[in-house]
């Protein structure tokens, strides 16, 4: 089975050009497409090789565009360092 590097480093252009062709821009596409990982990072386990890799990626992202388009749920941005002066940093949070 591949490791999800590899993966990783041989399907992000082409889904990058992907997300692009169809949101028209490039800082929404690089979103989307870290989105995509994300994703593929959850479900890797469950996948099952069987010659249809990229069939599967362009699923997940075309289901991440038609997400995005539809307004879903709101990106929520988080930051390792905290995000104010009352909160701790979320690597002091996830290191406990």
């Amino acid at each position: 089975m591949e490791t999800l590097e590899r993966v990783i480093r041989e399907n992000t252009g082409w889904l990058f050009s992907f997300l692009r062709g169809r949101t028209g821009d490039r800082e929404t596409a690089e979103d989307l497409v870290q989105e995509v990982w994300l994703r593929v990072f959850r479900a890797w386990d469950g996948y099952r090789e069987d010659g249809k890799l990229r069939a599967w990626l362009k699923r997940i992202a075309m289901n991440v565009y038609l997400n995005h388009i539809a307004g879903g749920a709101p990106w929520i941005c988080v930051s390792l360092d905290g995000c104010g002066a009352d909160e701790d940093p979320l690597a002091d949070i996830l290191t406990d």
